[in-house]
């Protein structure tokens, strides 16, 4: 059973190998908390900065330069350091000019911090620094010493030479000290914090608050006092951070004390914001309340969180130099609006981010690692939000493009010197493979395997020597050797260590979850006693989980919980309230597989109405899921829901409800095609591909008995169902029935409707592909100018008896006994490589001299192809045959040319009073500047089926010319324009392609969809003399009878009597329309 476990969580198998993957601002708690702080931008150290106190009576000149100085101090407070760097060496300028030492000293300070901080030009910011230090120590001004000293510790640091920074730092408290300027001892103390934060957190840590104690000390003008609150208030929200940090980890960490330090760290922001608000500075107190949001989030207090980034948004909002804070804060928006389960809040947040990280012009090279990395960051989690509603087309986009911007960002890491630049790096591998996880489960999810494969080695080539991803598994397991029972054991430990973690956190979400894991690994051991106190402290919790993600996983758990003892009922109960808080958190995977358990458990328990009732809302729900996926993805997704429909159509038989079963199948074939063609049909211009696919709803009973009248057909469909799978006491693989069963359903033209349920082992035959493959194989198949004796003729015969007992003879006494009569056979499966047309009875007689055959992918199939005949107004004919032929494969050889392919194409062309395209005339130019035009469309040639081995893939062998390499393959032709009534593709396996749940996907699905009404296709390899002749009979009865389904069977029974073999005459089968 597969186990979703919200929003939070996601179980994938990597090869073998399970993770449990958080949402990217859980994936790594400790680090990601700890990265708040560490980084210096976080911990607030900044290169000193002083206003330059204004004498009463200054020169014009000093006035100016004076202005200049405090003009460049708040453009770089506001993100602007090229205009703040361009005001400063102005000042300098004029300072130099009138010989004020002390204004030429405090203006290199200035310059040297704009490249320090911003600019990353460090051998810059060292030359001005020691240029300020010369002039202070010249001039006696221990003030601007000790400021030039700290910075140029500062410096170091960035460098990464702590040692040094430690010692221009305390060489700059000395001077501070030996002259009690207080401001300046502080700032020095705070700077050694910064430093010994990196390798000593509780050192560090002491150093901020004695940098608190002293500033307390300090005193001055109204001008200075008003600069040291601002200090006072970097320190504060600098301790806030780190207690923040520390506090977290400790708790992740089972140590109580963590929960003290939140408690610090909250009255650290607060009194930070009292002390804003009294300066009237917005911007602090803008980044105190997004420090406090922080702690009501990790607390799960989601509204107030909320409520505090709101404020703080509002703040930056009014100042549009603090993009950076207002895009922090709509990060931290989305966070919370994630985790609480309110994921179009969250994705709107995040964008809103997004939208301003793309406005943002990087003034460095750290500034540009940083933007993209957040970017980065942003996209993979918008991509969560969108794989998380199974909107997997944007998901994926979003992703690949996370994905480019982090791997340049990783590059770009390696020219940048920075002591961040560590907890940068590891952010953006987390991120990395985070990005190649989510996409692995997504095309799992898609169904695209060899995708999927790829996106998990890539996660774990990034993850090699990784311990942060969680190891954890959610299958259920039958313990029986004591490897498994070891294994049960260490579940149990882990879930055991996660829930004392989680309950000295205090998070009511994570305990009731570690609980519900305790309770699954109990239960896998079948002590079920313990499991069950578990599962109650788990549902009781969860009473108090405002969210609505991680709901499902608990009560699925406790559904299993009972599922094993066999008590379905409570199972059932427990698996509805599953899927409804799915829904209420908008993930469809997770609704759609939680009601297909509950079908499962249904049709187990016998209660076949309460488990039609879930499977017809997974189906619902499977349905919708598609509705935005490209055409290939619907079609390969499909092939992972198929069981489910399997599923409903065995539910509904079982209670006698063959005609619902019916509307199911349909229901369950050829979807991704449908919406396809209808699109085609509906669009009045030159529709292309990419146009937009309508999701058409499947057809009634009563459309299907509409098509049949319109049709004037008997129609056969068979259903192959594929049952899932089960877990039980004993075997974790187990069939939910039997395989061995098929359906078939007769609609006559009357709109009467007969189903049979036909039993394999009733004809002792264990799989119907095997008997589809091996009488192929007795057919001796060969290829258009390749001599291949028939051989095996009594296994022949024997196989082809066998096939119309098992798919014609439980329904024939149905059939028209009028030869003119259409039947219409909508294989599916492997029965689309039956020739139906060659199939005989107990006396011999092929199907074909009883019926005018057609087949169809599905029933809705024929009413689009019918809208599609009634459009066509082309009146041409276009014939091509034997062109120069393609070389193809590795290494490439060229294929062997057809002369009585380019016989066969003169000779129809000569019907038609029109002219054959051969030989090096018949290129892809000119098959499609003849196209749009042409009623009537026949090719005589190489017809190609993808071989990966030998790089062969599927096409249409013309003549290569220039850089075209003649081959026309699917994905060309489903983008022209065919206005053709019929298209005949005389050519080997023109009619194969790979079988999926939407049919066989190949040449004929995409003449179709590319405008096409009526195919005619070959099911293997057709011999060259005998094809070429029944052509030629074919298009000779068309022209006497507009049926193309009797003209067809005409030139089959003539072609038969001189070439009396199957394989001569059987392989080609008429697509579409017959009229």
């Amino acid at each position: 059973m597969y186990r979703p476990l919200g929003d939070q969580f996601a179980i994938i198998a990597v090869e073998g190998v399970e993770f449990m993957v958080y949402r990217l601002q859980y994936l790594t708690l400790v680090y990601l908390l700890l990265s708040l702080t560490f980084p210096l931008d976080a911990w607030g150290i900044e290169s000193f900065r002083t206003l330059p106190v204004l004498a009463q009576s200054l020169k014009a000149g000093k006035a100016e330069a004076d202005k200049l100085m405090k003009q460049g101090d708040q453009l770089s407070e506001s993100h602007q350091p090229q205009s703040a760097l361009q005001a400063f060496q102005q000042a300098l300028s004029i300072y130099r000019q009138i010989k004020d030492k002390k204004g030429v000293g405090l203006a290199l300070n200035y310059i040297g911090n704009v490249y320090s901080d911003y600019l990353d030009e460090y051998n810059k910011a060292i030359t001005h620094y020691q240029q300020a230090l010369e002039i202070a120590q010249s001039i006696n001004d221990t003030g601007l010493e000790a400021k030039a000293l700290n910075n140029l510790g500062l410096v170091q640091l960035h460098l990464g030479n702590s040692q040094r920074a430690i010692e221009y730092c305390e060489k700059a408290l000395v001077v501070a000290r030996q002259n009690k300027n207080y401001e300046t001892e502080a700032i020095a103390l705070k700077s050694l914090g910064g430093i010994y934060i990196l390798t000593d957190t509780t050192k560090g840590l002491d150093f901020a608050e004695q940098a608190l104690v002293v500033l307390q000390k300090a005193s001055g003008s109204p001008e200075d006092k008003l600069r040291q609150r601002k200090l006072e208030t970097n320190i504060l929200i600098a301790l806030g951070n780190l207690h923040y940090a520390i506090g977290a980890a400790k708790l992740v960490d089972k140590d109580a004390t963590g929960e003290q330090l939140l408690n610090k760290s909250l009255q650290n922001y607060q009194q930070a914001i009292k002390i804003a608000k009294k300066i009237g500075d917005r911007t602090r107190e803008g980044k105190a309340l997004l420090g406090i949001g922080d702690i009501y989030h990790i607390k799960s207090r989601y509204p107030k969180a909320i409520e505090t980034f709101q404020q703080a948004l509002q703040i930056f909002q009014k100042d549009k130099n603090f993009h950076l804070e207002a895009r922090s804060a709509y990060t931290r928006l989305g966070d919370v609006y994630i985790r609480w389960g309110k994921r179009e809040q969250g994705l709107t947040s995040y964008q809103q981010a997004l939208e301003i990280i793309k406005t943002e012009i990087p003034y460095s090279l750290s500034n540009k690692l940083e933007q993209d990395t957040k970017q980065g960051l942003l996209l993979i989690n918008i991509g969560n939000i969108y794989a998380d509603t199974s909107k997997y087309e944007k998901a994926l986009d979003s992703y690949k493009q996370a994905l480019e911007i982090l791997k340049l960002a990783l590059n770009q890491a390696d020219t940048i010197t920075s002591p961040g630049k560590q907890f940068q790096e590891k952010q953006i591998n987390q991120g990395i493979q985070f990005a190649h996880l989510r996409m692995c489960l997504v095309y799992k999810f898609l169904g695209q395997t060899e995708e999927g494969r790829k996106a998990c080695q890539a996660a774990k080539d990034t993850s090699a020597n990784s311990a942060e991803s969680k190891s954890l598994s959610s299958k259920n397991k039958s313990f029986k050797s004591p490897t498994d029972l070891e294994k049960a054991k260490k579940k149990l430990q882990m879930a055991l260590e996660s829930l004392k973690r989680s309950q000295v956190l205090g998070n009511p979400d994570f305990i009731a979850v570690d609980l519900a894991q305790v309770g699954d690994a109990y239960t896998q051991l079948g002590e079920y006693k313990q499991a069950m106190e578990y599962f109650r402290k788990a549902i009781e919790l969860s009473k108090e989980i405002q969210s609505p993600q991680l709901k499902p996983y608990i009560f699925l758990a406790f559904g299993e919980f009972y599922e094993k003892q066999k008590q379905y009922d409570q199972a059932i109960s427990y698996y509805k309230q599953a899927g409804e808080f799915a829904k209420q958190s908008g993930d469809k995977l997770q609704e759609a597989t939680t009601f297909k358990q509950i079908g499962i458990t249904g049709f187990i328990a016998n209660k076949l109405p309460e488990a039609t009732t879930a499977l017809y809302r997974a189906v619902d729900i499977f349905d919708a899921i598609r509705v935005d996926l490209i055409d290939d993805r619907q079609i390969s997704i499909f092939e992972t829901q198929a069981s489910t429909y399997s599923l409903l159509q065995k539910t509904l038989i079982n209670q006698n409800k063959f005609k619902e079963a019916l509307e199911v199948s349909e229901r369950s074939r050829a979807r991704a095609f449908i919406n396809l063609l209808a699109a085609r049909v509906s669009s009045k211009s030159d529709s292309k591909s990419n146009a937009a696919i309508p999701n058409i709803s499947p057809p009634k009973l009563q459309d299907i008995q509409k098509i049949a009248r319109e049709q004037n057909a008997t129609i056969i469909e068979y259903s192959v169902p594929k049952p899932p799978r089960y877990k039980d006491e004993n075997n974790d693989n187990n069939l939910l029935w039997d395989s061995s069963e098929f359906y078939i359903w007769v609609v006559k033209p009357t709109g009467e409707i007969t189903f049979k349920l036909v039993d394999l082992k009733l004809f002792n035959v264990s799989s119907l592909a095997e008997l589809v493959k091996n009488s192929r194989i007795s057919l001796g198949a060969g290829g258009r100018g390749i001599n291949v004796e028939p051989t095996g003729e009594p296994m022949q015969k024997q196989n082809l008896q066998t096939l119309y007992r098992i798919l014609v003879e439980p329904i024939a006494s149905l059939l028209p006994t009028n030869p003119d009569e259409r039947v219409i056979f909508v294989p599916h499966e492997s029965l689309f490589l039956v020739p139906f047309v060659a199939l005989q009875d107990k006396d011999g007689k092929y199907l074909i001299e009883k019926h005018a055959i057609l087949t169809a992918p599905a029933i809705q199939v024929l009413e689009l192809t019918h809208k599609q005949r009634q459009r066509l107004t082309s009146k041409d004919v276009l014939v091509m045959g034997n062109p120069i032929m393609p070389k193809v494969g590795k290494p490439p050889v060229q294929l062997q040319s057809l002369p009585g392919a380019e016989t066969e194409a003169v000779t129809i062309a000569s019907l038609f009073k029109t002219k054959a395209i051969t030989g090096k005339d018949a290129t892809k130019a000119a098959f499609t500047s003849q196209l749009s035009s042409a009623r009537i469309i026949h090719l005589a040639t190489h017809g190609l089926l993808d071989n990966p081995s030998k790089s062969i893939k599927t096409a249409i062998a013309l003549a290569p010319f220039g850089n075209d390499d003649g081959l026309l393959t699917p994905a060309e032709i489903v983008n022209l324009k065919v206005n053709a009534e019929l298209v005949v593709l005389s050519a080997c396996d023109t009619g194969r392609g790979t079988i999926t749940g939407d049919g066989v996907i190949g040449l004929s699905r995409s003449l179709i969809t590319a405008g096409a009404s009526s195919v005619i296709v070959s099911l293997w390899s057709v011999p060259d003399s005998p094809t070429a002749e029944l052509m030629k009979q074919f298009y000779e009865n068309w022209q006497h009878n507009p049926d193309k389904a009797k003209a067809l069977r005409a030139a089959m029974l003539t072609t038969m009597k001189k070439h009396p073999e199957p394989v001569n005459w059987a392989a080609f089968t008429l697509i579409g329309e017959s009229k």
